[in-house]
């Protein structure tokens, strides 16, 4: 870097300055400040590392390696051991200085692993804004060992330019976050309730991660329940291909772990794992088949003074959590914890129905079946004493009778387990199905052909399971409000078909030519889906694709086919 008048060093400033102001995505802008940088000052070679976590660091920008350290998609450049890198994370890199030797270069000569290009040497300058520190820069030159006090100078009011520029990003990244966030806050609190008051067979906490890590990305959502002295995993939901999507657990967690997230709970310091946001680190801990958790934070769930339990989420590595992520679930805690206490009541209500009903059925059979066994009986005893009397026109008249009590009986019988189907579907199918979309915000078109025809006996729930989770589905994946529902009864089967307009499914999640559901990452709701078609000995058929829009079919046959 050759020696040029303070206005040459000012203009370097005002360009690269320009640059800063103009972006507000933190690794295209790296980029082009570095290649700004190496263009005004002669330099050849740059490259900038910011923190991805506590004394761990990532390649963010880098302009014209040395063929050496670019080998094998840059993998010279992984790994924190180099000597910049060492003491900036020990805190003893306050200012830009010259680095004697670089650790990547000399391991590159002595392992004769490719052709530096005359580097040998470069300076290292901190990224930084007031007192916070976001990583380093380097730069370099062929046959360049040193760095003047002048030169060194520029480069720190540039690396202080480009740490300020970092925090703006920073911050205009974590509100642009927060805004993403709370902005899903109706909607899902939408979607909880309506999975509270909903009964499709999939357990309340499995939809509630499942809703949690798709809404807000979050690549590892678990629920724990509090059980006496006791805290076992009750859902967890992980994202990815490989065996993603969320399921019930039932794996108690260990003495040592319970206790930190109590101590957590207590002292309202929800962070975990040294992977955290800085204002989140604290203690790492191990959960049931997982990994050791290196980022993470809780947030417990409690009505009145009614703690349910705690929501654990998880970052990738190298990715960090912060306080909005805490605030979004906080906001969420109350409404969770109301839907545990909706299902606790609505089951309790339901124990209640099931009570009075049971009652009233009891009165019923006496009063009418059992009164007509009774007659049956007795009516049965005189047939049997007139036959061995011989009067056989008065016995064929009694059985006569005996016929026609039995029938009364039967039909009694059926009006009363017809009584026990649930209210929802007293109005069809279709009816229970168009009343729960708008429950959960989506306006249907319904058409049914075939009308007038009964289902065989809880055909119709089994519809109604399938229909509810597709309408969840595309709730929580289509980024549509609308869908179409048609129900078609003809002479042998059913079908029932939900279709949207929105983005579409993913190849692995449709069905294969064999009716089952693919092992790459579909929904728990996709398996409940077909097992419920299979437990009919139907099919059920996925159609659509990425922008097409996705149907959903499912096909009953009726062996006995009742008007």
């Amino acid at each position: 870097m050759a020696k040029e008048p303070h206005l040459h060093e000012l203009m370097t400033l005002k360009t690269i300055a320009e640059k800063l102001n103009q972006m507000n995505e933190l690794q295209p802008l790296l980029g082009e400040v570095l290649e700004s940088l190496l263009a005004l000052t002669g330099l050849t070679t740059g490259w900038i590392y910011v923190e991805s976590g506590p004394r761990r660091f990532r390649l963010a920008a880098d302009r014209r390696l040395p063929q050496a350290l670019s080998l094998d998609d840059k993998l010279p450049m992984q790994g924190n051991y180099c000597w910049c890198l060492k003491r900036y994370a020990a805190d003893e890199l306050p200012s830009a200085v010259n680095i004697l030797s670089c650790k990547r270069i000399e391991m590159a000569i002595r392992d004769s692993t490719g052709d530096t290009e005359g580097i040998t040497h470069h300076a290292t300058v901190p990224l930084r804004a007031g007192s916070r520190q976001f990583g380093v820069l380097n730069v370099a030159a062929p046959g360049k060992t040193r760095f003047d006090d002048e030169e060194l100078a520029l480069l720190e009011s540039v690396a202080y330019q480009i740490g300020s520029a970092v925090e703006r990003v920073q911050l205009y990244e974590a509100e642009r976050r927060r805004s993403a966030h709370f902005a899903q806050l109706g909607e899902l609190g939408r979607a909880i309730a309506a999975a509270a008051g909903g009964r499709s067979g999939t357990p309340l906490a499995t939809r509630i991660v499942e809703e949690l890590g798709t809404r807000f990305e979050w690549p590892y959502v678990a629920m724990i329940g509090l059980e006496g002295t006791d805290m076992r995993m009750r859902a967890v939901f992980k994202a990815g291909s490989g065996g993603g999507g969320a399921r019930e657990l039932s794996d108690v967690l260990s003495a040592h772990t319970a206790e930190v997230l109590r101590g957590r709970m207590a002292s309202r310091r929800y962070g975990l794992g040294s992977g955290c946001a800085p204002e989140l680190r604290g203690t790492q801990l191990s959960l049931p088949g997982e990994p050791e958790v290196r980022a993470a934070f809780i947030v417990p769930f409690a009505y009145a003074d009614d703690t349910f339990g705690l929501i654990l989420v998880c970052s990738l590595p190298g990715a960090e959590l912060g306080k909005v992520d805490v605030e979004v679930l906080e906001a969420l805690s109350e409404q969770i914890a109301a839907a545990f206490v909706t299902e606790r009541d609505e089951e309790s209500r339901r124990e209640l129905a099931r009570l009075e009903e049971r009652n009233r059925l009891a009165r019923d059979l006496h009063d009418s079946v059992t009164q007509m066994l009774f007659s049956l009986s007795m009516t049965a005893k005189g047939v049997e004493a007139q036959l061995a009397a011989g009067e056989l026109d008065a016995a064929r008249d009694n059985v006569g009778d005996m016929r026609t009590l039995s029938q009364t009986a039967l039909k009694e019988m059926r009006t009363l387990i017809r009584q026990l189907r649930p209210s929802d579907l007293d109005e069809g199918v279709l009816q229970a199905l168009t009343v729960y979309a708008g429950r959960i915000g989506l306006r249907v078109r319904t058409r049914q052909s075939g009308s007038g025809r009964r289902l065989p006996d809880g055909m119709d729930e089994a519809l109604r399971g399938i229909g509810q989770e597709a309408l969840n589905n595309i709730v929580k994946h289509a980024g549509v409000r609308e869908a179409s529902i048609e129900l078609d009864l003809r002479s042998g089967e059913v079908s029932l078909r939900i279709a949207d307009g929105g983005r579409g499914m993913d190849v692995g999640q449709r069905l294969g030519a064999d009716n089952g559901v693919s092992a790459d990452g579909h929904s728990i709701g996709l398996a409940t889906m077909r097992e419920r078609c299979e437990a009919f000995g139907g099919t059920l058929h996925i159609y659509g694709g990425d922008g097409l829009g996705t149907t959903v079919e499912a096909i009953l046959p009726i062996k006995e086919f009742r008007a």
